[in-house]
Order: structure tokens, then sequence, then C-alpha cells
């Protein structure tokens, strides 16, 4: 019996028809003066009345935007056929009870510029923080033991120590005759 029921109804189920059913009158008080007059229609995610714009969740507990008078009418109309209905006037309802479609919802945003603008703002202070400490900090000569009229003193001075004798320098080293083994010169 009936007309069939839309599958874009804006209108509560005979479930939940009412606030009474879905908050107590507690709850009433204490979120009605936050909500203004915006309809409570359903769980949302959290059974609390707010709303949001999510494609995991796409049913908020309650409308995007209060009553009007061109809303209701809207709404009766609603209830007939929706033939008579003309395209502005389902987006009205749709809107009445959205903020944003799943398309706009998805579509891309500058939030990467911003992202984008941390990434390369850490990155950019490093690298300023790195020349400071090079330029600033650091001696500007090498250590005496690097240059390379002293490298031989050095090396000289780990095989007399014989500095790691397993692996090492002076593994290549042959102490008996003073020179390096065949093939492992440094």
């Amino acid at each position: 019996g009936g007309p069939p029921i839309p599958a874009l109804s804006t209108e509560l189920p005979s479930k939940l028809d009412g606030h009474a059913q879905l908050l107590t009158a507690e709850a009433r008080e204490f979120h009605y003066p936050k909500i203004g007059k915006r309809e409570i229609v359903g769980f949302g995610m959290n059974g609390r009345p707010m709303y949001f714009d999510r494609t995991d969740v796409p049913y908020p507990s309650m409308r995007w935007e209060e009553p009007s008078a061109k809303v209701e009418a809207l709404q009766k109309k609603e209830k007939g056929d929706w033939k008579n209905m003309s395209v502005e006037e389902k987006k009205r309802l749709y809107r009445y009870s959205y903020r944003q479609t799943f398309a706009e919802i998805l579509a891309p945003t500058t939030n990467w510029y911003f992202r984008f603008t941390w990434v390369f703002g850490i990155i950019g202070t490093a690298l300023f923080i790195n020349c400071f400490i090079r330029t600033c900090i650091m001696p500007k000569d090498i250590p005496q033991s690097l240059l390379p009229e002293n490298r031989q003193l050095t090396i000289k001075t780990m095989i007399d120590q014989h500095f790691n004798p397993i692996t090492g320098l002076a593994s290549r080293w042959d102490y008996e005759t003073m020179d390096w083994k065949k093939g492992k010169e440094p």
C-alpha cells in the first residue's frame, strides 16, 4: 500500500520520529542551547548531537541547517511524488541536511601547501644550523693527524703500538721484515 518511499528522503524514520525518543529531557536541555533549532535525526558517530562531514560515517546525528519556512514547505512537497519537484528543490533539501556532497568532501584541498611549507621550512632550518656550526663553531683547519704529511707518521705509530692486530692495520704489517705483507699495503 501507498507510494514507494524515495531513496533520498529527508524524513525521519517512524522509529525515530521526534526528538523525545532520541534524547532525554536532561540531554535536550543540555544540547539544544548549543545546536539551536537544528533537528536531531539519528545516532551519528558516537550518539552525541554534532554535525560533521565524513566519508566513513556518512550520516551525522543532526541536520546541517536550522529549519525554515521554505524548507518545511519543501519537506511537505517531498512527501508526495518526487517527479513534481525540481532538481533545485531536491538539492535544497539535500543541503538542509548535509553541508557537503561526497564529491566535495573527497575533492583535493590546498592543505598540501601547508605541509610542503613545514617540511621545507624544517629542512631549511636544519641546513642553516649545519652551516652555522661549520662556519662559526667548528675549527676551520683539519686535525694535524689527517694532514697528508702526518698520515704516514700516524700509520707508523699505529703499527708500533700493535693497534688492532687481528683485522686492522697491524695485521697487514710483517714485524719480522718490518714491511707490508705481500698484497696488503694500505
